[in-house]
Formats: C-alpha cells, sequence, structure tokens
C-alpha cells in the first residue's frame, strides 16, 4: 500500500489503479534515487512509511 501524489492509497485489495501522474511521480522519484546510489522502501516499524536506502561507503582507517 501507498499514499501517491494523487492523495489516495492503492493496495491489491482496493481496486483503483495509479493515475499517470502518480506513475511519473514514482518513476521519477526511483530515478533520483538510483542515481544517487539508494533506493526506495517500506520501513520495518510501519509498511506505509516510505524510506530512502543507501548503503554507507567504509572510510579507510587513516595510518
Amino acid at each position: 500500500m501507498a499514499l501517491d501524489p494523487c492523495g489516495k492509497f492503492h493496495c491489491i485489495l482496493v481496486p483503483n489503479e495509479p493515475t499517470k501522474k502518480c506513475e511519473r511521480y514514482w518513476d521519477n522519484l526511483n530515478k533520483a534515487a538510483e542515481e544517487l546510489g539508494g533506493w526506495f522502501g517500506d520501513s520495518d516499524g510501519d509498511f506505509c512509511d516510505i524510506m530512502f536506502y543507501r548503503i554507507a561507503e567504509k572510510k579507510e582507517a587513516e595510518e
């Protein structure tokens, strides 16, 4: 389930299709996330939360 910019909840049990506006929004959001080296997903606590994830780079210890 997700709340889109069009203000609708889309889930498997409710037959309301996402609008083209919502599809463009999520496509652009996912493209931006990929450019930043990350992705969007839900949180562990609440599946309605939308989180941006990115793997942190490990810095080498200075000698």
